[in-house]
């Protein structure tokens, strides 16, 4: 803090505005990273739908459907993995 700012507090867009003049290289992976964190997000999403839609139509009356519950898994596996 700068003196005579005691008990200022900037906000968060403030804080990076001021980063990113500070030190321009800052901008040069923030795509990357903004990417990874939003694949990242998808797969935290997408396991527990898969989950519950393999519960859902994969388990019937009549038995488990091995074929869509297995393919599920595969969709999965490809998030995860990403």
């Amino acid at each position: 803090m700068r003196n005579g700012d005691a008990g200022h507090s900037e906000g968060a867009v403030a804080t990076l505005s001021r980063g990113v003049q500070t030190a321009p290289e800052l901008t040069h992976g923030a795509g990357v990273t903004i990417g990874l964190s939003l694949v990242g997000a998808a797969g935290r999403i997408v396991v527990p739908v898969l989950i519950q839609q393999a519960i859902d139509g994969g388990i019937t009356d009549d038995g488990v459907d091995v074929e869509r519950v297995a393919m599920l898994c595969v969709i999965g596996l490809v998030v995860a993995y990403l």
